[in-house]
């Protein structure tokens, strides 16, 4: 991951590669070498909170569809019913999917590629001659996702709903 690198490093990377995101910009192809064991015990000693976990997140979902139902002509809303690890924004431009995510970053609201973008984009696979027309063009450019999960409080929740009622204002629908 070019996140990993030296700060200056990281800094030429993005501004080779702007158009991936730089949280997930990966240099060279590789393995998944973190801890797994630790991880499938952890697992193990959470699935007694699971269910109630699931309804958080259903909860938390169904608000966010709720909150971006005013704006429905430039954010598409997706299906309700779901346990989503994430509330999705897929835009109705790409400038305005860049400038919604900007804005929500600086103001301390995480973002993430939707769908990790488009991965044929990434510099580890350029080495190798890939199809690259793809649909995926249009999620990588019109979506990105904040983190959905059952810690969310209302707290963060309201934050959220006055940054997109700040930053996408009824008037202009």
């Amino acid at each position: 991951m070019a996140r990993e690198a030296l700060p200056e490093k990281f800094e030429e990377y993005k501004k080779e590669y702007p158009d991936v995101h730089p949280q997930f910009l990966f240099m060279t192809d590789g393995y998944n070498l973190r801890s797994m064991e630790i991880n499938a015990v952890l697992g193990l000693s959470q699935l007694k909170r699971l269910d109630d976990s699931i309804k958080r997140r259903q909860e938390l979902y169904g608000r966010f569809l709720e909150l971006i139902a005013p704006y429905k002509s430039l954010i598409k809303p997706t299906q309700d019913g779901n346990s989503s690890y994430c509330l999705p924004f897929i835009c109705k431009t790409a400038k305005m999917k860049e400038q919604l995510e900007v804005f929500l970053r600086e103001n301390g609201v995480e973002t993430r590629p939707l769908c990790s973008g488009n991965l044929l984009r990434q510099p580890f696979l350029n080495q190798y001659k890939i199809d690259r027309s793809s649909g995926v063009d249009f999620l990588h450019d019109h979506g990105f996702f904040i983190g959905n999960n059952h810690l969310i409080t209302d707290e963060e929740f309201h934050k959220l709903s006055a940054l997109l009622s700040e930053y996408l204002p009824a008037n202009e629908l």
